[in-house]
């Protein structure tokens, strides 16, 4: 995911800047103790306030004129590893490595110990250097499928799209006014 997306009607032009790379999809088995590494490895780095600069990409993204108080990544090469189906709570005030809060699949809670099947694409499981626990999946099998043709698939099958109501990933040193 090269970048969120802003608040309105989403188009396909908008849906493949959101997706340039066009990746295949990959399912593979990861355990949860190295699943939540990698989550945990997303939001390491350093964090800074936000400021009065921050505002007018707030704006745009939400849609309406806000504030927010509270922290943002500041390496630029960080990523957030995005979900859907698991959602969860992170503090960046905590150290690096004990971040996750609370994290939830579906309605249970996260299991260290369970071994989940995994979506993602091929970019992230083969060439991100920054998510080596995401390589040790097993029963690896790549699609020939793109990311955003499955996205594009998704969106048409359910229309109209309505996101939820409440985020799948909650930043809890972040308040937006």
């Amino acid at each position: 995911i090269r970048r969120g997306l802003p608040a309105g009607l989403l188009t396909v032009r908008g849906l493949r800047e959101v997706l340039p790379y066009g990746n295949k999809l990959v399912t593979f088995e990861l355990d949860g103790k190295s699943l939540r590494r990698a989550f945990e490895r997303g939001l390491a780095g350093p964090w800074a306030p936000y400021t009065a600069e921050d505002a007018p990409w707030l704006a745009k993204r939400l849609g309406r004129p806000a504030a927010v108080t509270g922290l943002k990544p500041t390496w630029a090469g960080m990523i957030h590893l995005q979900a859907s189906g698991l959602a969860y709570s992170f503090d960046p005030t905590r150290p690096d490595g004990q971040r996750l809060v609370d994290v939830r699949v579906g309605d249970e809670p996260f299991d260290d110990r369970r071994t989940y099947t995994v979506v993602s694409n091929t970019y992230l499981v083969d060439d991100c250097p920054d998510r080596p626990d995401l390589a040790l999946g097993r029963n690896v099998r790549i699609f020939e499928d793109k990311d955003r043709d499955a996205v594009l698939r998704y969106l048409e099958s359910h229309r109209p799209y309505v996101p939820p109501a409440v985020p799948s990933v909650v930043n809890l040193a972040n308040r937006v006014q």
